[in-house]
């Protein structure tokens, strides 16, 4: 309220009238877009016939994750080009089928990169898979898979096989290795392995980071034989001792007999897509071919959609089959559609555009028409989102590539596509000077309000504390209980409970010290917590309290953990700025605290792992800094040291301090760090008055007990 009192009237008005004009300007804007809406159209973005390279059956493209402004496309000859910006390249820069002669002729169907395929000394570092069909060698001595029926005969083998290279930044590209993955017996060409794909959702840290999914079409004559049925595959590709692959221990029917291990989902019949969202983490969206209809399904791992047909439809052909595509888009340059399906079908004689959100299942929008013209029905489309800002169309009939741009217009009536190039060239030139008009003024409106706010914060910084907002946005504290096994989380100036995670939901534990992690628990192997671990977090704590708190110096401790149901939950432990502490407990406390949480986790996620905890030691180091305490009085000095009773001071109690006192708060910590250690029974009661005489005392005397 002092720094409150100090701001003059005027100021005050000034602020008002500005802010005023600021939020009318910028609801007006507002207005205006608000009765604008997207229109799409697909713009020729690659044209792969002035490359001289028509007529080729391309795989979907890939984004090159080493270089962000390259697609990689590969054909299904096995040739692999790539494209920089909108040119690609017309020789290739690498030929699969040249390393494999002996298994020539065969024909490519898939093609995927490792989730690390661009990090160094990484597990999957320059790593490709593919997945080709290639005739059935009966004396090949390589591991299949087959039906368990012996009348069967087969004629192809659909192969996976692993690439690793030295990088795609050159056109140089030599192989470091290949090898066969997995083989599958099929009794046509036609049943292949069409798609390869990772989840693209999970991180390092993930139990499931690094299984390839693989789709095998049906086989019409055996659809209730398990892996010929329409299923999904899942393995861990990475080499096992003399073993080509593994099978993640969680694969749902590891206990059923009479389906393969590898298998997570059956019966989906013809596949030609896999999708995850980060709403469904645990679930894939699958699209299908099932009972006459094309659909988009929500399938969770463990799903026999032999018995039980899929329920969680997204998305369904109200007649008989249909060619169609679709991604999931949440990138950031259409608006319209972020977070949503987009699907591209031939219905009624021309392609059509929808969107679908996943909370509206079977509620599609249709957001443009393409023309006959442009788009013939006999053409072979597919959607592909490469970068997450881009949607792609593939035309494979003509070999170009189109890339699906929107432009502001406003309208009331559905949005359609203009049947000529040089009507939606019309369309985007009529609002283009309304589109920068916009941009200008939000612009605009942006800059003022930034300015707005470094005013705030440069004349009432007190206000407007980013330390503060900490606190505010996430949670000051939490408590565990080892009896319930609950974690309870508490916001800032809450006596009650505001979360409550069951402690078999967390799966993860990091502590950060100044935004800087200093250690973690998790439910990977090896990452539990130790006594070695123990003792460097105290280091590097330690390390932090030496440095003094000055100016506007902040000191934080976090602590971010994560759960089974895809939540973050962040923690903000310890909080100081200056000589000002924001939460409760003393450093030392918060110490303790957190370091017996990562040892309680650590049980719960790696009991047999998890080390039996060396008691803790108290620093014996001398405190050369007197107590500082000037007391205004006409008496004369008192002898601060003879007048101590180091016998008297009660737990949780601190000695009242007027306002004529200095605080000194390395003091205050380290008797809370004391008391607390006595009240959990690591100290007696003479270690207790001997380590508390040593900090009260400005000498390193130690009084003798007589």
């Amino acid at each position: 309220m002092k720094n409150m009192n100090k701001i003059q009237p005027n100021k005050i008005r000034n602020f008002l009238t500005l802010m005023v004009i600021t939020l009318t300007l910028f609801t007006g804007i507002q207005s205006k877009n608000a009765s604008a809406n997207q229109a799409f159209s697909f713009s020729p973005y690659i044209d792969l016939t002035n490359q001289g390279l028509p007529g080729k059956s391309w795989l979907p493209p890939l984004s090159n994750p080493s270089q962000s402004d390259e697609l990689l496309f590969a054909d299904d000859s096995g040739k692999l080009y790539r494209a920089t910006g909108q040119k690609i390249e017309a020789e290739p820069i690498f030929d699969f089928v040249s390393h494999l002669k002996e298994y020539s002729p065969i024909r490519f169907t898939a093609i995927a990169l490792h989730p690390n395929f661009h990090l160094l000394d990484q597990e999957g570092s320059k790593t490709i898979y593919t997945a080709h069909i290639e005739a059935f060698n009966k004396e090949s001595t390589n591991d299949r898979l087959q039906s368990a029926t012996e009348d069967v005969t087969y004629s192809h083998d659909a192969v996976v096989l692993e690439w690793q290279i030295n990088n795609t930044k050159v056109n140089d590209i030599t192989l470091t290795q290949v090898r066969e993955v997995m083989r599958i017996a099929t009794t046509s060409d036609a049943i292949d392995i069409n798609h390869l794909a990772f989840n693209p959702l999970l991180k390092s840290w993930d139990e499931d980071f690094g299984l390839i999914f693989i789709a095998l079409d049906a086989d019409p004559a055996f659809e209730t034989e398990p892996l010929y049925s329409g299923a999904i595959l899942r393995i861990n590709p990475q080499k096992f001792g003399s073993i080509n692959y593994s099978i993640p221990p969680n694969n749902p029917f590891i206990a059923t007999q009479e389906v393969n291990d590898e298998i997570v989902v059956l019966g989906a019949k013809k596949i030609s897509n896999l999708l995850w969202t980060k709403y469904t983490k645990s679930n894939v969206i699958l699209t299908h071919e099932y009972d006459d209809k094309t659909l988009m399904s929500m399938v969770a791992l463990g799903n026999d959609l032999i018995k039980v047909p899929p329920v969680n439809n997204i998305y369904q052909s109200e007649n008989s089959v249909i060619s169609l595509s679709n991604q999931y888009y949440s990138g950031r340059d259409l608006t319209h559609v972020r977070n949503k399906f987009l699907i591209l079908s031939n219905q009624a004689d021309n392609w059509i555009l929808e969107s679908i959100a996943l909370n509206q299942p079977l509620s599609p929008k249709t957001e443009v028409t393409l023309s006959n013209s442009d788009f013939s029905t006999m053409s072979k489309l597919s959607l592909h989102t490469p970068r997450e800002n881009e949607v792609l169309l593939l035309d494979q009939s003509n070999s170009v590539i189109y890339k699906l741009t929107a432009s502001l217009v406003k309208t009331k009536a559905p949005l359609e596509l203009i049947p000529s190039t040089e009507s939606v060239k019309d369309i985007t030139l009529d609002t283009q000077d309304k589109e920068t008009i916009y941009k200008i003024a939000i612009g605009a409106a942006i800059a003022v309000i930034l300015l707005i706010l470094y005013f705030i914060k440069r004349k009432y910084q007190r206000l407007f504390s980013k330390t503060k907002t900490l606190l505010r946005s996430n949670y000051a504290r939490f408590r565990f209980d080892e009896e319930t096994n609950k974690v309870s989380f508490y916001k800032r100036h809450q006596s009650g409970v505001d979360k409550v995670i069951p402690i078999e939901d967390i799966y993860s534990s990091e502590v950060f010290l100044n935004e800087k992690s200093i250690g973690s628990v998790t439910s990977t192997k090896g990452q539990n917590f130790n006594n070695e671990r123990d003792k460097e977090m105290r280091r590097v704590f330690e390390e932090e309290h030496r440095h003094k708190m000055v100016d506007r110096k902040v000191r934080k401790i976090n602590i971010k953990l994560f759960t089974n149901k895809g939540e973050e939950v962040l923690v903000c432990a310890y909080l100081r700025e200056g000589n000002q502490r924001f939460t409760r407990e003393t450093f030392h406390v918060v110490i303790e605290y957190v370091l017996d949480w990562q040892w309680y986790l650590s049980i719960q996620l790696h009991e047999d792992e998890t080390p039996e905890r060396a008691p803790k030691l108290i620093s014996q180091k001398p405190r050369n800094r007197p107590i500082k305490a000037q007391v205004k009085s006409t008496q004369p000095p008192v002898n601060q040291q003879a007048n101590v009773d180091t016998s008297q001071v009660a737990p949780d109690v601190a000695p009242a301090i007027t306002p004529e006192h200095e605080v000194n708060e390395d003091l205050v910590d380290s008797l809370s760090t004391l008391v607390t250690l006595k009240e959990k029974g690591y100290l007696s009661e003479e270690e207790f008055i001997a380590a508390k005489s040593r900090i009260l005392i400005p000498n390193n005397d130690t009084p003798t007990n007589k």
